[in-house]
């Protein structure tokens, strides 16, 4: 039996980066935004689907992998709040988020050095 004894990596966690994101394809069956007084935003998307690519670099001590990921996800349901405030110079800001969100059904096709 062979022991091999790796030292601790330098970084605990890998680096990982999404270059060159792009939707390919939109599909809004329903989406609706709505301004509602003394509350805010109200955001609703049903049943759409959307189609995403993009390119990635993973770096981990001494792994590398590089490629391409074409993903998409169809039966995206969104509801979404955001509760509106007014600062002390009468801007609007964000004070509170609430959301939801379900997705039916979810792809990707993993391409490059591992794929």
């Amino acid at each position: 039996m062979h022991i091999l004894s790796l030292p601790p990596p330098l970084s605990p966690s890998p680096s990982l980066s999404l270059l060159s994101v792009k939707i390919t394809e939109l599909n809004l069956t329903h989406a609706e935004l709505q301004f509602i007084p003394d509350v805010g935003l109200m955001f609703d998307v049903q049943n759409s689907s959307i189609a995403l690519s993009f390119h990635r670099q993973i770096l981990y001590w001494f792994f590398f992998d590089t490629g391409n990921i074409n993903a998409s996800a169809e039966g995206v349901n969104i509801n979404t709040a955001l509760t509106l405030i007014r600062d002390e110079e009468g801007r609007l800001k964000i004070n509170n988020i609430t959301c939801d969100a379900r997705i039916a059904k979810m792809k990707a096709k993993f391409s490059g050095t591992l794929g």
